[in-house]
């Protein structure tokens, strides 16, 4: 009987979602794809816990899980792991302190401690962020957001503004975009566009800087990119 009610508890409080992504050239007319996303969501509790593969030819390049409160959207705990670069990071919340991890192959581990600012966002929680500060962002049209650069060991502040209800393939669609705060780094990285649904619960369509890096030559560069996403994946079992 006790285990009858454990399963039952496990299986009430979780669910599991999941989604893809195509990973293309940005503006451009080869729609070759690049890379291939693959996203799950789990509800337990109060958290979801995201995990995102991001693939080339079936191999795993980058890998990137997150746990959040699912009503907040606040940041619990974050990992990446990209394999093309051979480095891996970690991000834990805990209290009002930001604790980060970041390793590259063959060299020591550096840490670092910092005080956790008011809109702390992430990969892994970023598309919660935009619904639960939707009304927000539609009343204020803009926000200034400490977006957390894993690799960096800091967060850089951007600029998030709410462009309004588009037109987004014959479907009505969330625009937002977001420009970094900082004049030198800015002329490295391109402002990011995203596109979410008239519902605020589904990401359609995103422009900017990726996780996963363009082999040329020798040589492994960032890559903006187009992703195109698609929910026709069943839950997961």
């Amino acid at each position: 009987m006790k285990n009858i009610s454990v399963l039952l508890f496990l299986f009430i409080t979780q669910s599991v979602f999941a989604y893809r992504g195509e990973i293309r050239y940005l503006d451009s007319k080869d729609k070759t794809i690049l890379f291939n996303l693959s996203i799950e969501e789990k509800i337990v509790g109060d958290e979801k816990h995201i995990n995102a593969l991001f693939k080339s030819s079936q191999v795993i390049v980058v890998e990137e899980s997150a746990v959040i409160n699912k009503n907040t959207a606040e940041l619990i705990s974050a990992s990446i792991q990209q394999f093309q670069t051979k480095e891996k990071g970690t991000t834990e919340v805990v209290g009002d302190k930001v604790k980060l991890t970041f390793e590259a192959a063959g060299k020591p581990m550096q840490k670092k401690e910092f005080k956790k600012p008011k809109h702390l966002v992430a990969p892994g929680n970023f598309e919660d962020w935009l619904l639960v500060n939707f009304e927000m962002l539609q009343k204020e049209k803009s926000a200034s957001i400490d977006f957390l650069i894993w690799d960096r060991l800091e967060t850089i502040q951007f600029k998030i503004s709410y462009l309004g209800l588009v037109d987004l393939a014959g479907q009505k669609a969330h625009s937002f975009k977001l420009n970094i705060d900082n004049f030198f780094l800015a002329t490295f990285i391109s402002p990011i566009k995203i596109w979410k649904s008239e519902d605020m619960k589904r990401m359609l369509r995103y422009e900017g800087l990726v996780a996963v890096k363009q082999v040329k030559g020798p040589e492994l560069k960032n890559l903006d990119a187009e992703v195109v996403y698609y929910h026709d994946l069943k839950a997961a079992q």
